[in-house]
């Protein structure tokens, strides 16, 4: 339920049941680049975790309650940087490297997603600004 931090987040309803309003707290503001290792840990230090690519998108879009959503414009900068949306990774192969990557967001419209390198087999890490969410 909405118990958001309203100096630091903001309440993004999904449903509302017998009067009740479900949803997730997001950070507003984005945190500074990070490698994904460090930005799970740092979420989940705070009791909270990554958002999965549905939440943040739907932040992004700016509608923060309901199904279809009322809009919210205070999400509206969120497509400056690729941000880590990811809290599961998943095996990557690009030839001539494999390793483990997670999904990324943002860059220039809440449509754009992609993936990056958690880490690679040659120790390569991507570095990726991130929000949390709980």
């Amino acid at each position: 339920t909405n118990d958001c931090d309203g100096t630091d987040e903001k309440f993004i309803q999904y449903a509302t049941v017998s009067g009740v309003a479900y949803g997730l707290c997001i950070e507003k503001n984005e945190r500074s680049t990070v490698v994904w290792g460090d930005a799970v840990a740092i979420c989940l230090a705070l009791g909270k975790r990554l958002p999965d690519y549905n939440e943040w998108r739907k932040a992004c879009d700016g509608k923060t309650s309901g199904g279809a959503g009322t809009t919210d414009s205070f999400f509206s900068n969120m497509t400056g940087n690729w941000e880590w949306t990811s809290s599961r990774p998943a095996a990557v192969y690009n030839s001539p490297h494999h390793g483990a990557g997670a999904l990324v967001a943002g860059l220039g419209s809440c449509d754009s997603g992609d993936w990056d390198w958690l880490r690679r087999n040659d120790g390569f890490e991507s570095s990726r600004p991130f929000r949390c969410v709980r």
